[in-house]
C-alpha cells in the first residue's frame, strides 16, 4: 500500500492581520481542492522520467531530496502570472503505480463526501435549464436571493453589466404575492447556462466579464489565457494535449475526456456556484490533467488546475499546483497577501493528504 508523508518547507512569516484579512479563502478552497481534487503544475517539472529532474527544477534542497524519496510530500509554488495570481502546488512520490495513484485523487472527486458541497451537476452537450434544476440558493437562499435583486458593480457578486441589468429589472418587475428566492434562482439558472454555452461554442475569449465599478470590467477569460500561456512545461512536454486547451474549443484531440459541472458550495455562509470544466489525457505511460472554473459567483475570479502523473525509476511521482485568481490578493501589499494566501491553501491541502493517509 502506498504510504504518503507530508512536509511543508515554506518559511514565510505572514501578518496576523493579512491571514485575518484573508480567512475567508481557506473553506471555499478546501473545498475545491477535495471536491474537485485533479492535479496541476504549471512549471517544466517533469522534463524526464528521473529524480534528478524533479529536484532540478523545483529547487529542492538536500534535505527535501532525503524527504521526497522517503515518500513524504513537497510544497512548492511557482512565478505568479498576475498580481491576482496565488500559486501553490505539491509533489509527492508514491510506491504504487501510476494506475493506482490516480485513484486515490479520483475519490476525491466525489462531490457528495463533501460537507460544504450544497449541490452539484452535470451538464452535456449544448445545455438546457433542466441542467441548473438542482441550483439553489443555500445556505441562507432569501438573503443571497436579495443580494441578487439589488446587484451592482462591485465584488460582492461576478456579474456582467448585462447580468446586473437583467436582476436589477426582475427585482423591479416582482409582485408581493411572487416567491422572491425561486424567481432569483430561474434567472440565476439562465444566467449559468448562458455563461456555459459561450464557452463552449467560443472558450476563454467569450467569457463575459466582471463589472467592478467605475467603468473597471475584469476579464476572467484574460485572465486564464494568462496561466495558459505561461505553462512552459505543458507547451514542450504534451504540445498536443497545450493546443487543445488553449485554443478549445476549435482545436480537436482525439482520446480527451470532456465534462463539464454546475458546483454550489458554502463560502462563509453563501451559495458560491461555479461552472467547471475537466479533461484528461493519456500519452503513453504519462497522464495529464486539466480542470478550469470558467466562472464563480463571488469570492475568487477563476481557477485552473494542470498537473501530471508520471512513473520513474523511484516509484510514480505525482505533481499538482493550483491558481487561483482573486481580487484579494490585488493591489498594494500583494506579496504578503499573497504569501498568507498560499499559507490558507497549504493547510487544505495537508488535510486532503492526511485524508487519503487514513485509507490506507
Amino acid at each position: 500500500m502506498q504510504k504518503v508523508h507530508l512536509v511543508v518547507h515554506h518559511q514565510e512569516k505572514d501578518s496576523e492581520a493579512c491571514t485575518q484579512r484573508l480567512h475567508g479563502l481557506k473553506r471555499p478552497l478546501l473545498t475545491l481542492l477535495i471536491g474537485c481534487a485533479l492535479f496541476a503544475l504549471p512549471m517544466n517539472v517533469l522534463a524526464g522520467n528521473s529524480m534528478e529532474d524533479v529536484f532540478k527544477h523545483l529547487r529542492m534542497t538536500e534535505d527535501q531530496k532525503k524527504d521526497f524519496l522517503q515518500h513524504k510530500v513537497i510544497t512548492f509554488s511557482d512565478e505568479k502570472v498576475s498580481d491576482r495570481d496565488i500559486p501553490v502546488g505539491m509533489v509527492g512520490l508514491f510506491e504504487g503505480s501510476a494506475e493506482e495513484a490516480i485513484q486515490i485523487f479520483r475519490e476525491a472527486q466525489q462531490f457528495k463526501a463533501v460537507s460544504i458541497m450544497k449541490g452539484f451537476g452535470k451538464i452535456d452537450g449544448a445545455g438546457t435549464p433542466g441542467d441548473f434544476s438542482g441550483a439553489v440558493l443555500t445556505p441562507n437562499g432569501p438573503k443571497e436571493a436579495d443580494r441578487y435583486l439589488i446587484a451592482e458593480p462591485g465584488a460582492d457578486l461576478n456579474l456582467s453589466p448585462k447580468e446586473i441589468t437583467a436582476f436589477q429589472d426582475l427585482n423591479k418587475s416582482l409582485k408581493d404575492s411572487d416567491n422572491r428566492q425561486k424567481k432569483v434562482e430561474e434567472l440565476l439558472h439562465k444566467t449559468l447556462l448562458a455563461r456555459y454555452q459561450a464557452y463552449r461554442a467560443g472558450g476563454v475569449s467569450s467569457i463575459a466579464p466582471f463589472d467592478r465599478g467605475d467603468g473597471d470590467l475584469f476579464q476572467p477569460g484574460a485572465e486564464l489565457e494568462k496561466t495558459m500561456q505561461g505553462s512552459d512545461w505543458l507547451k514542450t512536454r504534451f504540445p498536443t494535449f497545450y493546443k487543445f486547451l488553449l485554443n478549445y474549443p476549435s482545436e480537436k484531440l482525439s482520446g480527451v475526456d470532456d465534462q463539464f459541472f454546475w458546483v454550489n458550495f458554502d463560502v462563509l455562509g453563501r451559495p458560491n456556484f461555479a461552472l467547471t470544466h475537466r479533461t484528461s489525457f493519456q500519452d503513453g505511460d504519462k497522464y495529464v490533467f486539466f480542470e478550469r472554473h470558467f466562472y464563480t459567483s463571488h469570492d475568487y475570479n477563476t481557477l485552473e488546475q494542470m498537473g501530471v502523473v508520471l512513473p520513474s525509476d523511484e516509484g510514480t511521482v505525482v505533481a499538482f499546483l493550483y491558481r487561483i485568481s482573486t481580487d484579494q490578493v490585488a493591489g498594494f501589499g500583494s506579496t504578503v497577501k499573497g504569501a498568507a494566501a498560499r499559507k490558507l491553501i497549504e493547510g487544505p491541502l495537508e488535510e486532503v493528504f492526511a485524508e487519503q493517509r487514513k485509507k490506507k
